[in-house]
C-alpha cells in the first residue's frame, strides 16, 4: 500500500477539519491509480523485435565428370598344362567269319591190290533209243484231209507231242505247234491217238517217253 509518506508527499498542512481528511483521502486514491497504472506498464513484456534473416541464393555446384574406371592389371594367367600324349586307338582284330565246313568223309583203308587177272571192268550203260512212230511195220495211216480244208485249200504242218507207253501206245496225245487251221489240227489229233509206235528201249529193256510227231497236209 503506498502512502503519501512514502512518496515524500506530507499531509498538507494548515488545513484542518473533514473536508481537508477527504480531500487528502481522494488525492491518495489518484495518486495511488497512477501508480499502479505505471506499474503495470512496466512489467509488461515487450512483444519481441523482428529479427532480419539474409537469405543468400548459390548456384548449385558443377558436377564432377566421371572418372575412367583405373584398369586393374591383370594377373596373369598360368600357363595351361601340358597336354597328355593322345592314346592311339588299337583296333580290336575282327572275329573271324564263321565259315560252313562240311564234313568229309574219311577216306576208306586202301584195299590190298588184288591181281590184274580178277579186275573185271562193268559195261558202260546202254544209250536210251527213242521211240519211233515210222516204222513200215507199224503201218500207221495217215490222217485225213478234210473236204472244207481241201476245197479252201488249207495247207500247214501240225507238230503234236506224243507221250508213248511201253508197249507201243499213244497215252497222252497234245498240240505242240498248230498249223494255223483248227480243221487240220483236229484231223492230225484223232489220228495220231490210234497209232503204235515203237517204245523206247535202252539195252533191250522198253521205257516210256515223249516223241515228237510231225504231220504235214499238202495238196500236192
Amino acid at each position: 500500500m503506498f502512502t503519501m509518506g512514502s512518496l515524500g508527499l506530507g499531509s498538507p498542512r494548515g488545513f484542518g477539519g473533514p473536508a481537508s481528511t477527504g480531500i487528502a483521502a481522494l488525492a491518495h486514491l489518484v495518486l495511488a491509480g497512477l501508480l499502479m497504472m505505471g506499474f503495470e506498464t512496466a512489467e509488461r513484456p515487450k512483444p519481441p523485435a523482428a529479427s532480419m534473416i539474409e537469405v543468400r541464393f548459390t548456384a548449385p555446384p558443377r558436377p564432377v565428370p566421371p572418372q575412367a574406371p583405373q584398369a586393374v592389371p591383370q594377373k596373369p594367367l598360368p600357363p595351361p598344362p601340358p597336354k597328355a600324349p593322345a592314346a592311339k586307338v588299337v583296333k580290336a582284330p575282327s572275329p573271324p567269319v564263321p565259315t560252313v565246313t562240311l564234313p568229309v568223309a574219311e577216306a576208306a583203308p586202301a584195299s590190298p591190290a588184288a591181281p590184274a587177272a580178277s579186275v573185271v571192268a562193268e559195261p558202260a550203260p546202254s544209250p536210251v533209243v527213242e521211240a519211233r512212230f515210222d516204222a513200215a511195220y507199224l503201218n500207221n495211216p495217215k490222217p485225213p484231209y478234210p473236204v472244207a480244208s481241201r476245197r479252201m485249200g488249207e495247207v500247214g504242218t501240225v507238230f503234236l507231242r506224243v507221250l508213248v507207253s511201253e508197249n507201243g501206245k499213244a497215252i497222252e496225245v497234245m498240240l505242240k505247234r498248230s498249223s494255223g487251221s483248227a480243221r487240220l489240227d483236229q484231223s492230225a489229233l484223232e489220228t495220231v491217238r490210234t497209232w503204235s509206235f515203237q517204245p523206247a528201249h535202252r539195252g533191250g529193256t522198253p521205257l516210256q517217253s515223249w516223241v515228237v510227231v510231225p504231220i504235214e497236209f499238202n495238196l500236192n
